[in-house]
This record gives structure tokens, sequence and C-alpha cells, in this order.
């Protein structure tokens, strides 16, 4: 497939009108959540009728998120850069992390940057121990972030649904370029390879509705962890549910029964020497 990478878009996100969908809110409603207008659930219903492995995809990395938290926090990795980050939900990669010390500090720092105004003030009134940044193209954003977490120290960077939704790998690049040794990068997307009749629907739902999607190939996502200077770690780029399936996963609503469906959302991920 084919794909077009877009620019940053020009102002954040105000995602208050209920007669346009939202990625955001498209991703809450299949995600069972209650920040969706009718035409997300409108948008929602088609993506599950026509192409239920996307559907699953999304379930399967909100387990992998948390799995991959899990892991990385083992190996002592403290900072935490979320990018792309939508509206709240429980258990997620925050929730997971902000058990607190006995002084009521944080135990690791957290920054979640977001382009979704509305999203982002959710965040702020549920993760009183998470950073929230609005991304537009006028914000320094790394200098923003480098104001919350220390450089000089590892930090996992997180992407999960959103390389292949407005965001743009100029952003990535330009985080990986500041991050120290032990730093970590943590992908999980649409897949333009596992199921290309699947994802070729889905970019056609989304894009009927005016909103972009770009699954991407495995190797595309090889190439962004090789120019950020990661090494992908085992078992390497896979589909998400078998990432890692061994560890303990979350308990999230079974509303997608896999069998007979190919999930088709990739997982990986990566370390910088």
């Amino acid at each position: 497939m084919t794909t077009t990478r877009e620019p940053a878009p020009a102002r954040a996100l105000d995602d208050t009108r209920p007669d346009v969908a939202v990625a955001d809110r498209v991703r809450d409603c299949l995600l069972g959540g209650k920040d969706n207008y009718t035409v997300d659930q409108a948008l929602a219903r088609a993506l599950r009728s026509q192409c239920p492995g996307v559907v699953a995809g999304m379930w399967e990395a909100e387990r992998f998120t948390v799995r991959a938290a899990t892991y990385l926090a083992a190996t002592g990795i403290r900072q935490w850069l979320v990018i792309g980050a939508g509206y709240p939900r429980t258990p997620d990669l925050h929730s997971r992390l902000t058990d607190t010390r006995a002084d009521g500090g944080a135990r690791h720092r957290i920054v979640s940057v977001t382009d979704n105004v509305v999203a982002a003030a959710h965040q702020r009134a549920l993760r009183p121990h998470t950073a929230v940044l609005v991304h537009d193209e006028a914000t320094a954003v790394v200098a923003r972030i480098g104001e919350v977490l220390d450089f000089g120290l590892p930090v996992a960077v997180s992407l999960i649904g959103a390389l292949e939704h407005r965001w743009p790998q100029g952003l990535v690049d330009q985080v990986a370029a500041v991050l120290a040794p032990g730093s970590a990068l943590v992908v999980s997307g649409l897949a333009a390879d596992l199921d290309p009749h699947a994802a070729e629907t889905a970019a056609a739902i989304y894009g009927a509705a005016g909103l972009t999607c770009t699954p991407l190939a495995g190797a595309e996502l090889a190439a962004m962890f090789t120019r950020g200077g990661f090494t992908v770690t085992d078992p390497g780029i896979v589909a998400v549910h078998r990432w890692h399936t061994t560890e303990p996963a979350p308990e999230l609503p079974a509303v997608v029964e896999h069998s007979g469906i190919r999930v088709c959302w990739h997982a990986a991920v990566g370390r910088r020497p």
C-alpha cells in the first residue's frame, strides 16, 4: 500500500463539534467510552461491521500498552512520553505507572502530548500526576517536554494508534534526537500488511469522514526504529496480540471475539543502546 505522510495539523484540534467525526472520539467509542457523539458512533459501527480485525487490534493495543509499560518499568525506566494520547481509559499506561510513594509524589514522571484540547482537559482532570501538553505547529513541543522530563536519563516514548492518525514522523524524529541511551520506543498501530484488505477498508471509512488514516507496513516501522537509533527487542515487530502474551494481561472487556478474526495491528518495542 502506498503511504503519504501529511504535515502536522496547523492548529490544535477542538473536537467540540458534534456533527464532525474525530478519530479520538471514534476510538473512545470502539473501546467502550462515553466521550463520543452520534457521528462517531456511526463510523465506529462501520468499522466493526466491515473490518473487525481493526477493532480487535485496538483492544489488543490497550493490553499491549500495559504489558510494555510493565516490561520497561521492570528495567528501571521512570520517565514516559505518550504522544497522540486521546481520551483517558483504565487500565492504561498512566494507571499502571502512577502508583505513588508514601509522600504522595508520583513514582514515574509522565508527559502526555495531544493535539485535542478536549481530550487534554479530560486527561488533566483524571490524571493529576501527568503533565499534559497540547501540540500544534507553533509549539516548541520538545523544549516543553524537556521542562518536565530529564533528557539526560532514559525515557520511554509511547505511540499507540498515533502514527496513522495525524501525528507526523518528524515529531518522533525530533524527540528521538534528544533521548539518552537506554531510552525506549513503544509503537502499535494499524498494519498495512497483516490484512491489507481490512487496512484499506478502514482507511477508506475514515477517509470518507474526512479523517486521515495511513496504515503502516512492518518495514516502515522497522525503518523508523533504525532511523531513531533503536534496536527492536524480542519478539520483534509482530501482530499486537503476539507481543509477550505470556505476561499477565490487564482485565479489559472482551467485546470482540478474536476467533476467526485476523488482528491487523502491529506492535514493537525498541531500546537505544
